[in-house]
């Protein structure tokens, strides 16, 4: 007799889809051997679902660790005790890393609720709806490295029906009975600010970690800290009384910005008409305070909308106004040469060095088109070949 592929089932859930798959193996329509059940929350009733059915278990809270690939360590190490065949993430709610997904490779299922290639990543049911597209459903397919990107092995699709919200074509998503496509509540970040904001203010993955912007830079002062305690819990892992608490919460902490809203937008808005105007590429706007230094706005384009994940490539989310390097040529001549002269150490006749022709700073090269010499202020703020004063 042919051996079984041995099965790993991740779930984060009520494990509704779980049910699927073990009801499907009892009548022989799937031909697996469901050796474990794993899931990162012990509160996961699918837990009881297994245990049930007879099923192993294992579970490894994620907040005990200090990244994702700290976590996805320990999942690996005690996965494989049970030797799997194939993991299936049947409602895993967690963005796997690239060392796990390597560890495994060819070995991943996972059900996403979207017709692939069309619509990776979060929010798909609004997305089709939004698109008007005329089909929905759902993918199974293999993971890989990039997002809901690895090879497809089957497809169940349906209309989209006219006038229905994005609640009504993800319970009709359900009903096709895909094993491993249900429902589950979760919370997510919205960004109010959309693209107005988005350079500024970045956004997190899954897991609620910073991956670009304030989210990244401050990362450590807005994720506050997960408590603990210690609690009875039943044969089947419920907690059913709390007897202590070990370490309490502590909360994230406010991030306040310097940033002008009325002029962000107004800035977004002026960059946005003059690079459709012009046929640009890419443009920026900073706004600074004279006084202070404080940046009052910034904005850049082409811009993404946090909210939709859909868009989020570096084309989009690189905030070039910080990262991109050019030379701004003799737009701040004027006022170098206005410091200069507020400083009394200059008069318009005051002579100045530019030789070699060049200078550098950092990696950058900037340079004449010839070496000027020794040329005075007036001549620097007349020829656009004249180095600025060093």
């Amino acid at each position: 007799m042919a051996t079984r592929c041995k099965t790993a089932i991740l779930i984060s859930g009520s494990g509704t889809n779980l049910q699927a798959f073990i009801d499907r193996v009892d009548c022989g329509a799937l031909d697996l051997e469901l050796s474990v059940v794993f899931s990162n929350r012990p509160d996961a009733y699918g837990l009881v679902r297994a245990r049930d059915a007879g099923i192993p278990t294992a579970c490894i809270e994620h907040g005990e660790f200090a990244d994702r690939r700290a976590f996805d360590r320990a999942v690996a190490a005690k996965l494989d005790e049970w030797r799997p065949n194939l993991l299936v993430l049947a409602g895993f709610m967690r963005i796997l890393s690239p060392a796990f997904v390597t560890h495994y490779a060819g070995r991943i299922l996972n059900i996403h609720p979207a017709l692939l290639p069309a619509y990776p990543g979060l929010n798909t049911h609004q997305r089709v709806l939004d698109a008007g597209d005329r089909w929905h459903g759902s993918t199974v397919h293999f993971v890989t490295e990039q997002l809901d990107s690895g090879p497809r092995i089957l497809q169940g699709r349906l209309p989209v029906t006219a006038g229905e919200t994005a609640d009504q074509l993800a319970a009709r998503v359900q009903a096709l009975q895909i094993p491993g496509v249900y429902l589950q509540r979760e919370y997510r970040r919205y960004y109010p600010g959309g693209e107005v904001t988005a350079h500024i203010v970045g956004f997190t993955n899954i897991d609620d970690e910073g991956q670009e912007g304030l989210e990244l830079a401050f990362n450590h002062w807005l994720a506050g800290e997960s408590g603990s305690k210690r609690v009875l819990k039943d044969r089947l892992g419920r907690s059913i009384e709390n007897v202590e608490s070990i370490r309490p919460p502590h909360h994230g902490k406010d991030l306040r910005t310097s940033i002008d809203l009325r002029l962000q937008y107004l800035s977004y808005r002026t960059l946005k008409s003059a690079i459709k105007a012009h046929n640009a590429r890419s443009g920026s706007i900073v706004v600074l305070d004279v006084r202070t230094g404080e940046v009052l706005a910034m904005v850049n384009q082409p811009t993404y909308n946090p909210n939709d994940r859909s868009q989020f490539t570096a084309e989009r989310y690189r905030n070039r106004a910080i990262t991109d390097i050019f030379e701004p040529g003799s737009s701040l001549k004027p006022l170098v040469v206005a410091a200069a002269l507020e400083s009394g150490q200059y008069r318009p006749s005051s002579v100045v060095d530019t030789a070699p022709g060049f200078i550098v700073i950092g990696p950058k090269k900037i340079e004449d088109t010839r070496n000027l010499g020794r040329v005075s202020l007036t001549t620097i703020l007349g020829d656009d070949d004249a180095l600025r004063s060093r």
